[in-house]
């Protein structure tokens, strides 16, 4: 396999030396094309293309022109693509062909920049094509910039079903497109400062992680890209291919108002491959199914704003850490570690702020969370939801987990401003049997009611649930009991302080 690669590359590399040799400008108006919107220019283009050096620039012209294109105008590689004319698929095309694809064994070298590329409703912008070479699906050097793709449908309206090293996709737009980008397996990719409206039934960005016989996993950054009137997913990076740790970096991106036919099920980003990705510093907005999926083991995912969503952030795999991240109105969860078969041990949920989430501040649905810390989070509800009257808030609720955790020091309030239905209210809910807690340590937690005296500090659901926990230097705070649950528990205790709590509870901390 290293070999083959090697030859790829080499012919690359040697392609676009060639390429250097000439800088040659071809009008494809020189062969024909008319670029009036109603006469098919694709022979025209075609035979402009084809009759170019490698290394030129095929330039279609100002804004001015429209080509109609009756079927796919096949680029060559080593060429610039330029001008900010539009080629727009006609009627007689067939369905789902692109208007550009770069058919080519080892596609390389080539960069399209400018155009308006108009699926007209019969197909896509452009395809990376790697003709029939089947076993090699591998392209470098591949630049598309400030292009349009508009009313593109069938596949994505950029695709490649093959690696792409060393590759750009930057400041386009697409507008009215089934699906935005896919790219497979790259290497060295950055996709950045595109922006997307209106994709109505895929991933405005989705890269996939295959295992190909070639280096791949490097390097992909995916940034300060936008959009609106979305179907499915804003970012999602999925795929059983490992890629080098750290590489997935997912940042500054906005995703917010999605299509009425989404539903509530879209996500606003999921990466659920690679290692140690980097999310941070994005901003998604519901109300959608999970603002953001964290699949890749040893995720950071800091400095994010997500609102609206059913879940805020869910947790797949282990040493993730979730930091100084803001979850406002989750309508059930901000931060779930969820009940899937994957190990999440070793998670840290930190210095998050959590407003307004209608049941839960941050649930805990695994055993395997061992070795696990929820330190400096600050858990507020103050708003009102649909049936508070029968609901019950709860800031932090515990599955016990296979080895013992640290809770310690956050802040958890409810406030309550008016006349409205006051949900019940648990600070720290504490599930499992006689011993299931051992070991794991409650410090320094702040739990506290404001307005009315409403709810417990900690929650025992069964006897011994908190056999042999170290509950230590907690305040319970204006509450209606500081324990709740269980009675007959036996933690080690002490410093924990209660003030203007109607009563201590049916056990005692204190």
């Amino acid at each position: 396999m290293f070999l083959r690669s090697l030859s790829v590359r080499s012919f690359l590399a040697v392609t676009a030396f060639a390429g250097l040799a000439v800088a040659q400008t071809v009008s494809v108006q020189q062969y024909g094309a008319r670029g009036d919107g109603s006469t098919d220019d694709s022979a025209a283009i075609q035979t402009a293309i084809n009759n170019s050096p490698t290394g030129s620039t095929i330039d279609f012209g100002n804004a001015s022109y429209t080509y109609l294109v009756g079927h796919t105008i096949y680029l060559l590689s080593g060429r610039n693509y330029t001008g900010s004319a539009t080629v727009r698929l006609s009627g007689r095309a067939s369905g789902g062909s692109p208007v550009f694809s770069l058919r080519d064994p080892y596609p390389n070298n080539v960069a399209i920049t400018g155009l308006t590329l108009d699926g007209n409703n019969v197909g896509s912008a452009f395809w990376v094509d790697f003709a029939s070479n089947t076993t090699a699906l591998y392209a470098s050097g591949i630049l598309i910039q400030s292009i349009a793709a508009v009313n593109s449908v069938g596949q994505p309206a950029i695709f490649s079903p093959g690696t792409l090293d060393q590759s750009t996709i930057t400041g386009n737009m697409f507008s009215n497109c089934t699906g935005g980008i896919a790219m497979f397996s790259p290497d060295h990719l950055v996709i950045s400062n595109n922006h997307f409206d209106h994709i109505t039934a895929d991933d405005a960005i989705m890269v996939t992680l295959n295992a190909v016989p070639f280096p791949f996993g490097h390097s992909l950054k995916i940034s300060n890209n936008n959009g609106e009137n979305l179907a499915r997913m804003g970012i999602e990076v999925v795929g059983m291919g490992t890629s080098t740790p750290g590489a997935v970096v997912v940042n500054q991106n906005v995703f917010t108002n999605w299509l009425p036919s989404a539903g509530n099920q879209f996500f606003g980003i999921s990466i659920f491959s690679g290692t140690m990705a980097q999310i941070s510093g994005n901003v998604v907005e519901g109300p959608g199914g999970v603002g953001i999926e964290v699949g890749s083991p040893g995720a950071l995912v800091s400095d994010n704003l997500v609102t609206n969503f059913a879940l805020g952030a869910t947790i797949e795999a282990p040493n993730t850490t979730i930091q100084n991240n803001h979850f406002l109105n989750n309508s059930a969860t901000a931060i779930s570690v969820t009940n899937s078969p994957y190990s999440k041990q070793s998670t840290v949920i930190t210095g998050n702020y959590i407003a307004e989430a209608q049941m839960l501040g941050i649930d805990i649905g695994t055993p395997n969370w061992q070795g696990s810390q929820i330190n400096e989070n600050t858990i507020i509800r103050s708003a009102s939801w649909q049936n508070d009257g029968t609901n019950t808030f709860t800031g932090i609720g515990i599955t016990p987990p296979s080895g013992s955790v640290s809770v310690t020091n956050n802040n958890i309030m409810l406030q309550v401003f008016n006349s409205s239905p006051v949900p019940g209210f648990i600070g720290i809910r504490v599930n499992g049997n006689s011993g299931s807690n051992a070991q794991s340590v409650y410090d320094s937690n702040t739990v506290r009611a404001t307005g009315v005296s409403q709810g417990s500090g900690i929650y025992a659901n069964s006897p011994g649930s908190l056999d042999g926990a170290i509950v230590t230097n907690n305040s319970f705070i204006g509450l209606a009991q500081a324990t709740a649950g269980a009675p007959g528990q036996n933690p080690t205790s002490g410093g924990n302080t209660q003030v203007q709590c109607l009563t201590i509870g049916p056990f005692s901390l204190f």
